[in-house]
């Protein structure tokens, strides 16, 4: 059984590690410093340490030089952040098998494990040919490029992190230069093109032509299909795996449409934050407006104040709105899901809940269903965004009608309606 040796300095993450690494069928032996390691490693042998880049006394890198020079034969991945002042070239230059960023995910550290350890049994296979004096050059060739081709895929895969660390970059940009990144990173880069589609917009490389001969991988949003990534051979290819691509190149595809799909959530919610301010900004300058009116108003009002109830997963929504309300002159209560919105309603009931539609704990539909049987004379107003889950066919606000909302929108928020709407339902 392969063995690990595991090295940070963070007592929780060892132990979260050591459970996790342990059900890949690794043994695997923990230290909390470099020091330890090195100990450690005069005392027992390791196919593989995995050690933390930031460390007191001795960091990532300074372990990694005494591994290298001490136990040539042992594989090395370090755990790294953007932040952090060695770049990836330096990692490898070290010597690192492989880099991995903090938060790591489970799939992703068993992949790297898994391509390690099978790469150490294809270098002992060969080690044990010319021992035996029955060296092959076309095997010599095969893993050699098989090592090219991974450190060309980790290339790829670190360019378009670095891309989304970058905020001067549209959307539109970090998918065009993302393109850029992948026919490097293929077999086969010189008949190699690529093409983004997202929500209708294409994206490709000057060469793009769609060909059968072709990897496409799905991009999602909160599980919603909004686009896909799409990879295609100029000329036909000897067959391989899928069909004449690499195993490594689907796994590089889909991780790629994955990483497209979180910047594109980023961007998509940024873009509806800053629409909810400006709208924000447009009543409040109103408001200000009409100051004096409502001065006046507010102390005759102020024992009818209505108590609303938000109900988003999205904090910076959360916010806008309780903001938005308040300055109305409503009592504005919050909750980040469904359970804790009835908990609040328990102790403390609202005249008005608003709530959106998808939320991880606990969603909208069974919110509303709940309030109805236990505060039938609460009014309620549904939200949800334009995108519905993928493959559905059912629309969400017109069930959530059915169950007994008074008004239902679709983010962005149109909020002279959406005030409108909330001022006939309490007044």
């Amino acid at each position: 059984m392969s063995k690990v040796l595991l090295v940070d300095d963070d007592q929780e993450l060892l132990h979260i590690m050591e459970k996790v690494i342990s059900s890949f069928g690794y043994r695997i032996v923990t230290v909390g410093n470099g020091e330890e390691a090195i100990e450690q490693l005069k005392s027992d042998d390791f196919d593989l340490v995995i050690t933390d880049m930031v460390m007191p006394q001795m960091d990532g890198m300074e372990l990694l030089g005494h591994i290298k020079e001490k136990y040539p034969d042992s594989d090395v991945i370090v755990a790294t952040g953007f932040s952090e002042k060695y770049s990836y070239s330096d990692i490898i230059r070290a010597g690192a098998s492989d880099y991995i960023v903090k938060p790591i995910g489970k799939e992703e550290l068993e992949a790297k494990l898994n391509r390690i350890f099978r790469e150490r049994h294809i270098i002992k296979a060969f080690n044990k040919e010319i021992k035996a004096h029955k060296k092959d050059k076309i095997e010599l060739q095969k893993t050699l490029y098989l090592l090219d081709k991974r450190i060309k895929e980790l290339s790829c895969l670190f360019g378009i992190s670095s891309l989304r660390e970058k905020r001067s970059l549209s959307l539109e940009e970090i998918f065009q230069q993302t393109l850029e990144l992948i026919p490097p990173a293929m077999q086969f880069s010189d008949i190699t093109c690529a093409m983004i589609d997202y929500c209708g917009q294409r994206f490709q490389t000057e060469n793009f032509l769609e060909t059968t001969w072709q990897l496409k991988s799905n991009i999602h949003i909160r599980a919603r299909l909004v686009g896909h990534v799409t990879v295609c051979y100029l000329r036909e290819r000897p067959n391989q795996d899928v069909g004449p691509f690499m195993n490594e190149e689907r796994r590089l595809i889909d991780a790629i449409a994955e990483r497209m799909g979180s910047a594109a959530e980023h961007y998509r919610a940024a873009d509806a934050l800053q629409k909810l301010h400006e709208e924000f900004r447009i009543r409040e300058a109103e408001l200000a407006r009409e100051s004096s009116a409502v001065e006046k108003e507010m102390p005759e009002k102020s024992h009818e104040r209505r108590k609303i109830l938000v109900v988003d997963d999205d904090g910076d929504i959360r916010k806008a709105l309780r903001k938005l309300l308040a300055a109305e002159g409503y009592e504005v209560m919050a909750a980040a899901d469904g359970i804790i919105a009835f908990e609040q309603m328990r102790l403390n009931p609202a005249d008005l809940v608003i709530t959106d539609i998808f939320m991880p704990e606990q969603d909208g539909i069974i919110t509303i269903r709940e309030i109805q049987k236990y505060f039938p004379a609460t009014k309620i107003i549904a939200v949800s965004g334009a995108d519905r889950p993928l493959q559905s066919t059912v629309d969400y606000l017109e069930v959530a009608k059915r169950l007994g909302a008074q008004y239902t929108f679709t983010k962005p928020i149109d909020i002279d309606l959406f005030l409108d709407a909330i001022k006939k339902l309490l007044d």
